[in-house]
């Protein structure tokens, strides 16, 4: 029997043009046992530029509708056009120890 990875997928919905603090619509797949947290951290893969972090709590579910996360100093994209950001989301343990780390990249503004 093979073991799923953690993984992630998500678009910006509504997400405001820039330094939107609501985090964007995100689902997550196969979320290790003992998955107490999700947090998720945004960099512009074009800068370089870390845009900060967020947290949820990992109830079970695995969407999390836009606004889900509390900001820790989450800043949305905003950049020049065509920025390719990366979501890093990372499972954590309740004592906030890693559990697992899937990531996904995404064009802001979206192509039309």
């Amino acid at each position: 029997m093979s073991k799923k990875s953690f993984g992630m997928s998500f678009e910006w919905g509504p997400t405001k043009p820039c330094d939107d603090t609501q985090s964007p619509p995100l689902e997550i797949f196969n979320s290790p046992p003992g998955t107490k947290y999700i947090q998720i951290a945004l960099f512009n893969n074009s800068t370089g530029e870390a845009r900060g972090k967020a947290l949820a709590q990992a109830l079970g579910q695995t969407s999390f509708g836009y606004g889900a996360f509390k900001s820790i100093d989450y800043k949305g994209p905003c950049s020049p056009p065509a920025s390719v950001y990366r979501l890093e989301v990372t499972a954590l343990n309740g004592s906030g120890e890693t559990h697992a780390i899937a990531t996904g990249t995404l064009r802001f503004p979206p192509d039309p």
